[in-house]
């Protein structure tokens, strides 16, 4: 959790950086880059979440095996259905 937050911190610092270097020099590519990097924090964060969701989701049916028993059975029956 510590080094997802350093590196989130990080990229949003080192974009806000290569835009305030963007408006002083009047140059869109350093703009542009300081953007996809903002946008890269934003994935890392998203993806962290949903990660977090899954891995509970996970623990979930391993606390409780016999509430999802049919579920992989229930699965791999549609998955041989659609392969006929």
């Amino acid at each position: 959790m510590l080094i997802i937050c350093a590196t989130t911190v990080g990229l949003v610092t080192w974009a806000l950086h290569l835009m305030q270097r963007a408006v002083e020099n009047r140059e869109l590519s350093l703009m542009l880059a300081g953007f996809l990097v903002a946008s890269a924090a934003a994935a890392l964060l998203t993806v962290y979440f949903l990660m977090g969701s899954y891995w509970g989701f996970l623990e979930q049916m391993s606390a409780d095996p016999l509430l999802y028993a049919g579920v992989s059975d229930h699965m791999a029956s549609n998955w041989q259905l659609t392969l006929e």
